[in-house]
């Protein structure tokens, strides 16, 4: 896979740094939005040497107002992060779940924090939900690439960039385009990388709130 950094023509994925622009998610022909914002030069660098070989993936679904106690919790019992750094994540993780919530015009949300080790999402794809907010930030980030369909494995494809959070529409909210949007997580398995991200939508009304059991 050769990573590139061609987009396609009258492209339906916007970048913009500003967090309001995140709601031209919105607008007809928009597919995706990637927000490139600044991360502290510390919190990076804690990221980079946090070790969370032994950590486990959670989820858990709850309202916008919750999420912050419920990561604060996970990260403190994962451990080796600063104190510093893990304020920052925690605080940031909240403030995405309250810009996903108002995007969505959703009540509740299912949130996952997870370590990932393997090639499990290696396709290329898009998700059967109304949109999700993937944020890598630690590793290398997710991959995107536009097909004529969405049954196409494209030859190439670009990278996110670590820290930067990507919204994308899924099959429920998207709509016909020439360059269908794709995405996947990049392979890492028997690298020895170990990637951290965190993904959320909106929460079905069947999940009870709360941790969920994997």
């Amino acid at each position: 896979m050769q990573l590139t950094r061609h987009i396609a023509p009258a492209t339906p994925l916007l970048e913009t740094g500003v967090r309001e622009q995140i709601f031209l998610l919105r607008n007809d022909g928009v597919e995706g939005v990637i927000w490139n914002r600044d991360i502290p030069s510390q919190v990076t660098h804690a990221l980079r040497q946090w070790n969370i070989e032994h950590a486990q993936p959670v989820r858990f679904c709850s309202k916008p107002s919750d999420v912050e106690s419920h990561v604060r919790n996970i990260l403190d019992d994962w451990r080796g992060l600063t104190t510093n750094a893990r304020n920052w994540l925690v605080s940031d993780i909240s403030d995405l779940a309250f810009t996903m919530a108002e995007l969505l015009e959703a009540s509740r949300l299912l949130v996952r924090v997870e370590p990932v080790r393997d090639d499990a999402c290696r396709r290329f794809h898009k998700d059967v939900v109304k949109a999700r907010l993937i944020c890598t930030y630690k590793g290398p980030g997710t991959e995107y690439a536009f097909v004529r369909h969405d049954r196409e494995q494209p030859t190439h494809s670009n990278r996110i960039a670590t820290g930067m959070p990507v919204i994308l529409r899924g099959k429920v909210w998207s709509q016909s385009s020439d360059h269908v949007l794709l995405h996947r997580s990049p392979p890492v398995e028997g690298d020895g990388i170990t990637r951290f991200l965190v993904v959320m939508n909106e929460a079905h009304d069947t999940l009870p709130n709360g941790m969920i059991k994997l």
